[in-house]
């Protein structure tokens, strides 16, 4: 797992009560969407995500398919909304800085980038995340149809041979699903007939894991709101 996002809990008290809250109530990938595999850690603390600051919370991740990563992310988001620090600098390195007008929850991307968590926008740079009361992106991220053999190999609904033809590799569709759908065996996901499917098929899969990220939301949402004792 190679990357990872964290907040910084305004306080000791607070990041320990969310780590156990997030341990006993976020559903992982591999269940809310029915799949064998995940490629996001379940909620760290500081030290499993090899960050010092005992205040840090987060997720690790590799390389995902489907939506696992905005999941994360959505999950990082709701949590700097509820217990992360504000700030007002954010940027990476030397340069690209930028400021906002007032302090703003942020996470931390890979620990070394603030990127601003907000329920609305200031103009005063790129990097924001604008998200609604569950940290879901009022904007999703970038179009997932550009990689719709990546969501449908990860919801498992199509099934793919990754092989190397000229120097490139294509994936190419396994004899059972060319069967099933009525396609030429041995195309790839290039092929016309291939590409319907996979739009097809993809798009279904979108519009499902929003509505089940959603939904997943909405119930930490319920549940922080309403634990007891209850934390400002």
């Amino acid at each position: 797992m190679g990357y990872s996002i964290h907040v910084v809990a305004r306080s000791r008290k607070l990041k320990d009560e969310m780590l156990e809250f997030m341990q006993r109530n976020l559903v992982t990938w591999d269940k809310l969407v029915g799949t064998r595999y995940r490629y996001t850690s379940e909620v760290l603390e500081g030290g499993p995500l090899l960050i010092k600051d005992p205040l840090a919370l987060g997720i690790r991740y590799g390389v995902v398919m489907g939506l696992e990563r905005d999941y994360a992310y959505v999950v990082v988001h709701w949590m700097a909304l509820k217990i992360g620090r504000k700030c007002t600098v954010f940027g990476r390195g030397e340069y690209k800085y930028f400021k906002a007008p007032w302090p703003v929850p942020y996470y931390v991307y890979d620990n070394y980038e603030r990127c601003p968590v907000a329920l609305k926008k200031v103009e005063c740079g790129s990097q924001w995340r604008i998200v609604d009361k569950y940290g879901i992106l009022k904007n999703p991220y970038a179009d997932i149809r550009s990689s719709l053999t990546r969501m449908v190999i990860g919801s498992e609904r199509l099934h793919f041979t990754r092989v190397q033809r000229q120097g490139k590799y294509v994936y190419i569709l396994k004899d059972s699903d060319c069967r099933k759908y009525g396609i030429r065996r041995g195309s790839s996901d290039r092929s016309p007939s291939v590409k319907a499917l996979t739009e097809r098929i993809g798009k279904e899969e979108i519009e499902r894991q929003r509505k089940l990220i959603r939904e997943a939301m909405k119930r930490l949402d319920i549940l922080w709101e309403n634990r007891l004792p209850h934390q400002p």
